[in-house]
């Protein structure tokens, strides 16, 4: 039963397609940082992006906490293997204790059928 499981998972997993791809890339890596749980993304950042990311992500998890972020836009073009996703982020600092909201803009590029993550700006509202 084990195996049908894993078999199904794997079978399932190869028929996803670029989009869904990208939209669990984006899950999984918005919800790590989320919970400050940043070397489990690594794999989700592109390797030449990984120190940048990881200096400016340091205090997640930590002083700074995300209580809510949600997925607003994405803007895929599939032959060029890049993406742009808007995220808005409900956040706060452990010594303030006051919300703050951000709209950040992810930038995305496909790799060996991967979505990595390139680059962060900020877009509109406080900025992190």
């Amino acid at each position: 039963m084990v195996l049908a499981a894993a078999v199904f998972a794997s079978c399932a997993a190869a028929m996803q397609g670029p989009t869904e791809k990208l939209n669990e890339a984006v899950i999984q890596l918005n919800e790590g940082v989320r919970w400050g749980r940043l070397q489990q993304v690594m794999p989700r950042v592109d390797p030449s992006s990984q120190d940048h990311f990881l200096a400016a992500h340091e205090e997640f998890g930590g002083e700074i906490q995300i209580s809510y972020y949600e997925l607003l836009s994405s803007e895929i073009d599939l032959e060029a293997g890049k993406a742009e996703v808007g995220i808005a982020l409900s956040w706060y600092r452990q010594s303030e204790m006051i919300v703050h909201q951000t709209i950040i803009v992810q930038l995305w590029k496909r790799r060996d059928r991967k979505w990595l993550l390139v680059a962060e700006k900020h877009q509109s509202g406080e900025p992190l």
